[in-house]
């Protein structure tokens, strides 16, 4: 009799008799086998599969010759810099509310002809916006500033200029 089955050996009841130890158990084995193991197996090879038809369209796109999906590529890899910047030409004139709104079409325009990211055309039009609002504070403090003038002003001097009135009608000087 082998050694495992010396101390293997059991009584009537089912006891190990005495000065027998149960046999050594391997325990579970290795690796999961639960159905949320099988299931993130199955959804990894998919995701291979997946991931292997889209570089085989990129490298194609790429063969053709299409270089938005390279640029497109590099913007999802590469992490966001820091010091990214977009330098406006030195003829862009941002002093009024319509400079403004070319300079933002212009950076729409770069975008979508892949010379500068989606990412630094939004963030270059977020400080056009912002621009574009303190433009329309300054123009509209200029107003204000020139209602209060009016204001001031005696009411006769800031009245209808006689000149600019029609010689007939009700309000010509001739008929009063």
């Amino acid at each position: 009799m082998p050694h495992d089955e010396q101390q293997a050996k059991r009584g009537p009841d089912g006891k190990f008799l005495p000065g027998h130890k149960p046999p050594k158990s391997t325990g579970r084995p290795r690796g999961a086998n639960g159905i949320k193991a099988r299931a993130a197996r199955l959804a990894g090879e998919r995701l291979e599969e997946m991931l292997g038809r889209a570089t085989d369209v990129i490298s194609d796109e790429l063969d053709n010759g299409n270089p938005t999906v390279a640029q497109w590529l590099v913007d999802r890899v590469r992490p966001p810099a820091r010091s990214d910047f977009v330098q406006l030409a030195d003829r862009n004139k941002l002093s009024s509310i319509e400079d403004i709104l070319v300079a933002s079409e212009r950076a729409t325009n770069a975008a979508s002809r892949g010379e500068i990211s989606l990412q630094q055309a939004r963030l270059l039009q977020d400080v056009l916006g912002r621009h574009a609002q303190l433009k329309g504070l300054e123009e509209l403090s200029a107003l204000r500033a020139e209602v209060e003038e009016m204001r001031r002003t005696d009411r006769t001097t800031a009245a209808i200029d006689k000149s600019l009135l029609p010689k007939w009608g009700r309000l010509s000087e001739e008929q009063k």
